[in-house]
């Protein structure tokens, strides 16, 4: 065989994922193994999005704002906020949306999210009948946090975050317990 076709061959060759045979480049099953042979574009694009994942979750604002003392707008109802995001959004993203106000609820459900920043669902009355809305509480409120029971009325500072919740009526964010 001369060292032109030694080249092609080996061009138009891969080793099987499996038992590691010679097999053509563009085998889907390996003839030796009979195991499907899976192409690496799924596992780059699955660790290409880890890492867009990762960069946005270490890069958010509130993540790189020095935590300081909150500074309310005032008190304000659950309900009146929500209310104010299903009658105008534009009007109400204005008026509240970054902006650190005094609310009270009553306490649905604990959780975290994936920087295990606990996390507090409220139940609140609205039009619909009932609502609920997300708090999202600095880390440092971990351990008062964990001294709550569910149906406890909380108050706290939080900021408005968004009217248009995905999984929740109303989301609040980098909140402490007053």
């Amino acid at each position: 065989m001369t060292k032109r076709k030694k080249e092609e061959e080996i061009v138009n060759t891969k080793k099987c994922q499996y038992c590691k045979s010679e097999i053509d480049a563009e085998a889907s099953v390996c003839p030796h193994c009979k195991k499907e042979q899976h192409s690496n574009v799924f596992s780059v694009i699955v660790v290409i999005l880890i890492i867009i994942g990762i960069i946005w979750v270490f890069n958010r604002p509130d993540n790189n704002k020095e935590k300081s003392a909150i500074v309310s707008n005032g008190d304000m109802k659950l309900n009146t906020v929500y209310q104010e995001y299903v009658d105008n959004k534009v009007r109400a993203k204005e008026k509240y949306e970054g902006k650190y106000y005094t609310f009270t609820g009553v306490i649905k459900d604990f959780s975290s999210d994936i920087l295990n920043e606990p996390m507090i669902y409220l139940n609140f009355k609205c039009k619909k009948g009932t609502c609920e809305a997300v708090v999202y509480f600095r880390k440092e409120e971990s351990t008062k946090i964990s001294k709550l029971n569910k149906k406890d009325k909380i108050t706290f500072i939080g900021k408005v975050d968004s009217g248009d919740a995905l999984f929740s009526d109303l989301y609040i964010n980098d909140a402490v317990l007053k």
